[in-house]
Parts: structure tokens; C-alpha cells; sequence
């Protein structure tokens, strides 16, 4: 099976955005994983951006930040061949090993479908887009446009017309997955993960 790793490296508000993608290069660097694609949004990296993915195996693509880290990923989608498309918001990082092959056993077990590493029922029941997993058909199956605004961004991921929906809606399940176990959205309010039990850490889990 092909897969690609995509992460969202935005080049607009690099004091926030650089320290973020170093520390996403380090914690790959302890738990690496698959080749790995940098949707590099807004502008092209300098080597200086670059700098912290020194002695990983990766390419980076330009996108042009429009509907922020959906409209990377629905690049990716179009753009990268590949049975699996993993997509890795800024501020994810890893923090034990194992991360990749849970992923991989939850698709093979239970796919074709859309997975995450947290789920949630509210304000309506969603896979959170910070960090999910699933074939690029179903991105690229996606039929409502995406704007370069935050109210286009969040629709896409919690709203009237969040992907969770639409792949629901086509058949296929929606998973949550963590060190517990693989979820079906029926399930998420019982078995929300905490730090360990996540796969991967982002902004939230550390709150």
C-alpha cells in the first residue's frame, strides 16, 4: 500500500508557524514514519525553514494557503499518488512509537473510511481535520467549495457540510482511533482519548 504523509507547513506568520514545524521534525525524528510530503502554504521554504528537516526523507510542494489547511490537503489529495493519504496539521507532533502502524492496522481492519485521532459529538459529531487518515478518493469526492475563510475551513470540518458527513453519507464508516482501540462514532463520547492514550499530540491534548 502507497502512503503518503502530508503535513501543513504554513509560510505566513512564520514566529508562530517555524517553531511549530520544528518541533513536528524533531518528534518525527524520534518517531519517524513514512515518506514525508511538506504542503508548504503561501510561499516557497528557505533553506533556513528547512533546516529542521535535515536527514529526513521528504519533498516539499507550494501551495497557495487558499482554504488554509483543507485546501493543502484537498491539493495533496489531487496531487499525490497514493492509496492512503495521511494529512498532519501545524501544530501536531509525536511523542511515542507506533503512531503509523496503528493508522495502517485501522484501515486495513476496518476501511476503506475516514479515521482520527480524535472524534467528537459536538457542536456537531466530527473526525477532527488536525490530524486524519483516508483514501484521497473520498477527499477529492468532496463536492462543496472551499473558501479562503475561517467559516469555510471549520464547515468542512464541524459544520452542516463537514467531511465526517459526507463520508458518512456515502457509505463508508468514520473512526476514531487511539491506543485504546479503533471507534465508531456511536462510541467516541466513551472512549475520548487522553495524552497517553492519543496517538499523536497537538495543541488541545496539551490543554
Amino acid at each position: 500500500m502507497n502512503v503518503a504523509v502530508a503535513y501543513v507547513y504554513p509560510l505566513v506568520n512564520r514566529q508562530i508557524y517555524f517553531p511549530l514545524a520544528k518541533r513536528f521534525a524533531e518528534s518525527w525524528k524520534q518517531f519517524p514514519g513514512a515518506h514525508l510530503h511538506l504542503l508548504c502554504n503561501g510561499d516557497s521554504p528557505t533553506p533556513l525553514e528547512l533546516r529542521p528537516f535535515e536527514g529526513i526523507d521528504y519533498a516539499t510542494h507550494t501551495c497557495s494557503n487558499w482554504g488554509w489547511d483543507i485546501g493543502a490537503f484537498q491539493w495533496a489529495a489531487s496531487h499525490l499518488p497514493c492509496d492512503l493519504l495521511i494529512c498532519l496539521g501545524a501544530p501536531v507532533h509525536f511523542h511515542k512509537p507506533g503512531w503509523l502502524a496503528s493508522m495502517l492496522d485501522a484501515y486495513i481492519n476496518h476501511g476503506p473510511g475516514l479515521f482520527g485521532c480524535w472524534a467528537y459529538l459536538s457542536p456537531n459529531w466530527h473526525v477532527r481535520t488536525t490530524a486524519f487518515w483516508c483514501p484521497p478518493q473520498l477527499i477529492n469526492s468532496y463536492p462543496y467549495q472551499i473558501a479562503s475563510s475561517r467559516e469555510s475551513r471549520y464547515d468542512f470540518e464541524h459544520g452542516e457540510h463537514s467531511f465526517t458527513r459526507h463520508v458518512l453519507a456515502a457509505g463508508f464508516p468514520c473512526m476514531m482511533v487511539t491506543g485504546k482501540g479503533c471507534f465508531p462514532f456511536d462510541q467516541w463520547h466513551d472512549h475520548a482519548p487522553g495524552v497517553e492514550d492519543s496517538l499523536l499530540l497537538d495543541q488541545h491534548t496539551h490543554r
